[in-house]
């Protein structure tokens, strides 16, 4: 996958973290204010999935303050974010193989690192 595909596939997951509430298999959320989400999609003929936890922010400052620049970020809430992707492919040049991976990322107030973690 070209890396271009690759950082558009990687922006997707992550405005859809936020922008598609839609409800994740991570088990039952009833009881949570952070409620689950998932997303699907092809980028480079390649299927991203991620599921995710929503931050129920509650009108607090996050960027900066409930989740500090410069810090590892145990990206969305109650559990990590997973990544699958049925393929290996290419982000910023680096090869993430085919697989479920979790995502860590460090916010940053002009742009954050990401971590993709063997462990899901």
């Amino acid at each position: 996958m070209k890396t271009t595909t690759a950082r558009f596939a990687l922006a997707l997951s992550l405005a859809a973290m936020t922008a598609f509430p839609i409800l994740a298999q991570r088990g039952d959320d009833a009881n949570r204010r952070s409620k689950n989400g998932r997303a699907e999609g092809t980028a480079g003929g390649a299927r991203l999935t991620v599921e995710y936890g929503r931050p129920s922010v509650n009108g607090r400052d996050n960027w900066g303050a409930l989740v500090p620049y410069g810090k590892v970020w145990r990206t969305g809430a109650d559990e990590a974010t997973t990544v699958a992707v049925d393929r290996d492919v290419l982000v910023e040049g680096q090869r993430l193989p085919a697989g479920t991976c979790s995502l860590f990322t460090i916010p940053g107030e002009k742009s954050w690192t990401v971590i993709f973690n063997k462990a899901a």
